[in-house]
């Protein structure tokens, strides 16, 4: 293989590997307003129902056994 032929073989794959990281999507940005309180709040806004009634019924049935 002759000195030419090299070089554009090397020339050739730069491009190619340059298309190719041009073309990788990037990762999407971190956010960051997931703080303390953010977090709280988004906590205290759930609704896990009423919980007693939902164990009043379990203890009922454990009682039983």
């Amino acid at each position: 293989m002759n000195k030419k032929t090299l070089i554009i073989l090397i020339i050739a794959a730069l491009i190619l590997i340059g298309l190719w990281i041009w073309q990788k999507p990037e990762a999407p940005a971190e956010t960051t307003a997931d703080t303390t309180a953010v977090i709280n709040k988004e906590l205290e806004s759930l609704d896990v129902g009423d919980l007693e009634k939902e164990f009043q019924s379990i203890d009922a049935d454990l009682n039983t056994l």
